[in-house]
């Protein structure tokens, strides 16, 4: 994200890079060690161009009622947060995150970019009329099974959507 925009983004399959962090488990325990505690960054949401996930989640996309892919001003496309799929797809995200990395709380992040538009895709099933509503359901999702792994989990959410609304899960 931080990148030029001619850079197609991989945004999305959340793996750690071996070049950057060569054991993420090892780093979250040493972290504990000296008395830290760490928190990994995540929009569970967030799909690039170039991720290895893409064709799986293609169904799971926004779209408008032509097809095309709902896009951020970022350059990336976006799960439907109406669809109960995509919210479940995005919560074993953050479950695996914090049971494969052994993190103690994750930073989800880039709600605040989400386009302004109702999802109309045909490709998979609303469940609600907003986005806002739905947001709200996935971090209810998000909060309980990642508190499942550890009950201590730390969920920090930015201020602009995580209003008094949805701050009970951050």
């Amino acid at each position: 994200l931080d990148s030029d925009f001619d850079i197609k983004l991989d945004i999305g399959d959340w793996n750690v890079d071996p070049a950057k962090i060569k054991d993420l488990k090892v780093l979250s325990r040493n972290i504990r060690a000296l008395g830290g505690r760490s928190i990994i960054w995540c929009a569970p949401h967030a799909v690039g161009e170039s991720a290895k996930c893409r064709e799986d989640r293609m169904h799971l996309l926004m779209k408008d009622k032509n097809g095309n892919l709902a896009t951020t001003s970022n350059k990336f496309n976006v799960m439907c947060l109406r669809s109960p799929e995509a919210r479940q797809v995005m919560t074993d995200i953050c479950v695996r995150l914090a049971t494969e990395y052994e993190t103690d709380g994750a930073k989800y992040d880039l709600f605040n970019c989400i386009p302004d538009m109702k999802c109309e895709s045909c490709e998979h099933e609303h469940d609600t009329e907003s986005s806002i509503e739905a947001l709200e359901l996935l971090m209810k999702s998000i909060y309980e099974k990642t508190r499942e792994v550890n009950p201590d989990y730390i969920i920090e959410l930015k201020q602009n959507y995580a209003g008094a609304k949805l701050s009970k899960y951050g």
